[in-house]
């Protein structure tokens, strides 16, 4: 059986400094970003930048899990709170779409509706921030394809976001999936020290 998929609202304000941009919520998320229990995006986050947004999203799980309607709701907007002090916007680059499971290649194409150029653009123009980092491969190929190819999409996003044309808008992260760990081409350490370069542009 196939599963329907949407993204979750973005999460930005004006004062945004930088995005994470992912494919779509995993099956196993629990309505909000990256709360799949395998997913490290979180645990990485908090160490690149001494934060505690792991102890958010647990106080957010938990409620989902036992609490009311309410509290989960209480519990999401401390989290996007956080997010927001801390000048981080998250977001997806597909809108909806069926899938088979829960990897980037099981997505149906046939299926899949992209969020628009225009509205990435909306949210540079309106916030302060001055790189995309991109979760997988897949998140960045998206992006691209969304911008009709991949120097469109530096171009436009340069513009949007500000930049000078040797300034680079977006980048891909080596991906918090477990996935990357499982064949030892990329150890934990290895990945930390890719996600450090973050702490330039917060």
């Amino acid at each position: 059986m196939n599963n329907y998929m949407e993204c979750f609202p973005a999460v930005w304000d004006k004062n945004s400094k930088v995005m994470f941009l992912g494919t779509i919520p995993s099956k196993k998320a629990k309505g909000f970003y990256y709360t799949s229990n395998v997913n490290s995006f979180w645990k990485l986050l908090d160490t690149t930048l001494d934060t505690n947004f792991k102890d958010y999203v647990n106080d957010y799980i938990d409620c989902v899990n036992t609490g009311s309607k309410t509290e989960i709701e209480k519990a999401k907007k401390e989290l996007i709170c956080a997010l927001h002090k801390k000048n981080i916007a998250l977001w997806d680059t597909i809108k909806c779409c069926e899938t088979t499971g829960s990897r980037d290649d099981q997505i149906l194409e046939e299926k899949t509706i992209m969020n628009k150029s225009e509205d990435f653009i909306k949210i540079m123009q309106s916030s302060n921030i001055k790189h995309i980092f991109c979760t997988s491969q897949e998140a960045l190929s998206r992006l691209q394809k969304i911008f009709g190819g991949k120097k469109n999409a530096i171009s436009l996003l340069q513009k949007a976001m500000n930049l000078n044309e040797d300034q680079t808008p977006y980048s891909k992260l080596i991906s918090p999936s477990p996935t990357v760990l499982q064949y030892g081409a990329v150890t934990v350490e290895k990945r930390q020290e890719n996600w450090n370069q973050i702490k330039k542009y917060i």
